[in-house]
């Protein structure tokens, strides 16, 4: 998160009801939760704040708040579903970097990937029964949802309407703050 994202992000948090005064102590503790995310999911999580939060968000909140709006939920059934319309649908060949791709662009939860490098690879997902194939995800699903998944989705956000819509408004208020 570089300075002037921060900024405004604290511009924004400090006006939001609270019964915490905003000071230098507060800013710092959410200057820490934030320090390591991208500025657009900065940028994201002060958005939803303003849209959705009454009251201003703890730093927690404002994490779950953005990861909820990042990372849709899942369960074990849907991940199967998306692996074998994957496999239905992508050359064996690409299916890695297809994955990969689909999770950037914010169109492939980002455990998918996760969770079939865990059960053996697309390769194995595709050779198995549907019954073998939920049963893996089922035994390794809570294991990656608890990983590292959602510290990389803040650092690297997926790219869709969200976030674009999140940096225009960000890009509207740092115009009209350098006109004014």
């Amino acid at each position: 998160m570089t300075d002037k994202t921060f900024q405004y992000a604290s511009n924004i948090l400090a006006v939001m009801p609270s019964n915490q005064p905003w000071d230098e102590r507060v800013a710092v503790t959410y200057a820490l939760v934030m320090t390591d995310w991208h500025d657009d999911t900065v940028i994201l999580a002060t958005t939803k704040a303003l849209q959705m939060c009454e009251w201003r968000p703890s730093p927690a909140e404002l994490r779950k708040l953005v990861l909820s709006s990042l990372i849709p939920d899942l369960s074990p059934r849907q991940v199967y579903s998306t692996i074998s319309e994957i496999v239905r649908r992508v050359h064996p060949g690409i299916r890695a970097e297809y994955a990969t791709k689909a999770v950037k662009e914010g169109k492939l939860h980002p455990a998918v990937n996760k969770l079939v490098e865990a059960i053996g690879g697309w390769s194995y997902c595709g050779a198995r029964s549907e019954e073998q194939n939920i049963k893996l995800i089922e035994e390794v699903f809570p294991m990656i949802l608890c990983s590292d998944i959602t510290d990389e989705v803040l650092r690297n956000p997926p790219q869709n309407q969200l976030i674009e819509s999140s940096r225009k408004i960000f890009n509207a208020t740092e115009a009209k703050a350098i006109t004014s």
